[in-house]
């Protein structure tokens, strides 16, 4: 009887080792699919966001070019704080031909000015699409992690750059998505290991 209770035992410690190995091992395949699954929609979010900000640029930067070419700063300006109430755009900026700001959405006292933080240094370089991710950054007037597209304003007929325009997207919502996105799959990922573990 004793080397019966002793061989249960035994086979019990096994069966629970045995239970533990898999379900550490399904666990951790679980673990790689979300990470890999969160990737993926990270990356589709991304280019979606990427997109809507250029879609939003180029409405901007074809409405201006008049405006740009008269060097008129009234209606640049009002284009600006126009722009700037769609949803998720943090800020919209209108710089002219010399990389001057020729319209800031909130901040008209800008006007004028050369803007020299690092991201638009790397718009003034680039001379052409630009599409930088910026985290927060008071100093810079940037209130949360964003977007910042610079599209080129051109004339048709002519080569020159007659100015550029630059919104700020914000990727709070993005976050957001994800996040939730993440929670859902980690609470999938428990309860398949539960349902293995408990089969």
């Amino acid at each position: 009887a004793v080397i019966r209770i002793r061989s249960w035992h035994r086979g019990l410690q096994l069966q629970n080792r045995f239970m533990l190995h898999f379900g550490a091992i399904v666990l951790s395949l679980m673990a790689i699919v979300v990470l890999l699954m969160e990737f993926t929609l990270s990356n589709t979010i991304l280019q979606q966001t990427q997109l809507r900000g250029m879609a939003i640029a180029n409405s901007i930067a074809a409405v201006v070019k008049d405006e740009l070419l008269t060097y008129d700063y009234v209606s640049l300006q009002q284009a600006a704080e126009t722009a700037d109430h769609d949803e998720g755009v943090l800020y919209v900026i209108i710089l002219d031909k010399e990389n001057s700001v020729a319209a800031y959405s909130g901040r008209p006292e800008l006007q004028g000015r050369k803007l020299t933080d690092s991201a638009s240094d790397a718009v003034g370089r680039a001379g052409g699409l630009l599409i930088q991710r910026l985290d927060a950054s008071p100093e810079d007037g940037v209130e949360s992690a964003c977007l910042d597209i610079a599209v080129p304003v051109r004339i048709q007929g002519t080569p020159m750059q007659w100015g550029t325009v630059r919104i700020g997207l914000s990727l709070a919502g993005m976050k957001a998505t994800i996040g939730s996105a993440r929670l859902t799959l980690v609470m999938l990922s428990v309860a398949a290991v539960l349902i293995v573990l408990l089969s």
